[in-house]
């Protein structure tokens, strides 16, 4: 069973968040193309779960621009490529950037590739389920171009300015 609540933010309104009993599944933000909206997903509202509870606390600390010392329980639902490379994501520290090329380097060493498509990494990271906590707004084009996010390069531009990130 998924529960679901909508959390609300001066910054984005409403960021809706999807979770089992135990992990946070889904975070959606309002500019967001890639939503929840698989049929497997049998929604019912609540406000006392657990997971939900402490991602909102999650979101309350890092929305006021603080990098949160804990992270809440998260399990994303994805093939195995998709979660490596979100894991990959998870190391990417608070208030720094990396490239697609970079990432894609680093998983194809944990994957033990001789190389990896900085594309196939930008496909794992445009459906990551959980934007903002696995942070894929971290990571840019070459150059420091801003390129793709699913919530739209004016959402990623706003959490990269909330960790100080100027580009």
């Amino acid at each position: 069973m998924i529960y679901h609540y909508q959390y609300k933010t001066p910054i984005f309104t409403t960021i809706n968040l999807y979770a089992t009993e135990r992990n946070l599944v889904g975070l959606t933000l309002p500019t967001q193309t890639y939503l929840m909206n698989d049929p497997i997903y049998t929604i019912h509202k609540v406000h006392e779960n657990t997971a939900l509870l402490e991602t909102c606390n999650w979101l309350s600390i890092y929305l006021q621009g603080r990098s949160p010392s804990f992270l809440p329980p998260i399990a994303p639902i994805g093939n195995s490529f998709q979660k490596t490379v979100w894991q990959e994501l998870l190391t990417i520290p608070y208030g720094t950037t990396t490239t697609y090329g970079t990432v894609a380097k680093k998983v194809a060493i944990l994957l033990k590739k001789s190389r990896m498509s900085p594309q196939a990494i930008g496909r794992a990271v445009g459906h990551n389920p959980i934007p903002i906590i696995i942070p894929c707004h971290r990571v840019i084009g070459c150059q420091g171009r801003l390129v793709g996010y699913n919530g739209g390069v004016d959402a990623k531009l706003t959490l990269l300015h909330l960790e100080g990130i100027t580009l």
